[in-house]
C-alpha cells in the first residue's frame, strides 16, 4: 500500500472512532450518523480502488452495527440494575456509569474476536 492509503484508513478508522464516540456522547445512539459512518467507509473502500470493496464494507458495516447494538444492551442493564433512564440516556453525561457501558461493549468484541481467532 501506498502512503496516502495508508494514511486514508487510519484517518476513517479514528475519523470515526471520534465522531462514534461524540454521537454517544450527545445522543448515545443516533442511527443517522451510524448510516453517515458506513456510508463515509464506503467512500473510503471505493476511493482505495479495494477490490472487494463491499466485502469490506460489510464487516464494517456489521462491527459498527453490533458495537451499537452491544452499547444498547448494556445501557439497557445499567437501567434494569437501577440507575434512572435519564441517568443512562442523558445528554453530555459522562460519568463512571456510561464510560463502564462503553468499556463493557468493547471487551464483549475483544472477546468475541479472541473466541473466533
Amino acid at each position: 500500500m501506498q502512503t496516502w492509503q495508508k494514511i486514508l484508513i487510519w484517518g476513517n478508522i479514528l475519523g470515526m472512532g471520534i465522531v462514534l464516540g461524540v454521537n454517544r456522547g450527545i445522543f448515545f445512539l443516533s442511527s443517522a450518523i451510524l448510516w453517515l459512518c458506513i456510508f463515509y467507509t464506503i467512500v473510503v473502500a471505493v476511493i482505495l480502488n479495494v477490490k472487494r470493496w463491499h466485502l469490506i464494507v460489510e464487516i464494517v458495516g456489521i462491527y459498527y452495527l453490533f458495537v451499537a447494538l452491544l452499547d444498547l444492551f448494556f445501557a439497557f442493564c445499567g437501567i434494569a440494575i437501577g440507575n434512572d433512564f435519564y441517568q443512562v440516556f442523558s445528554a453530555y453525561n459522562y460519568s463512571g456509569e456510561k464510560c463502564i457501558l462503553f468499556i463493557l461493549s468493547r471487551i464483549s468484541i475483544i472477546s468475541i474476536l479472541i473466541f473466533l481467532k
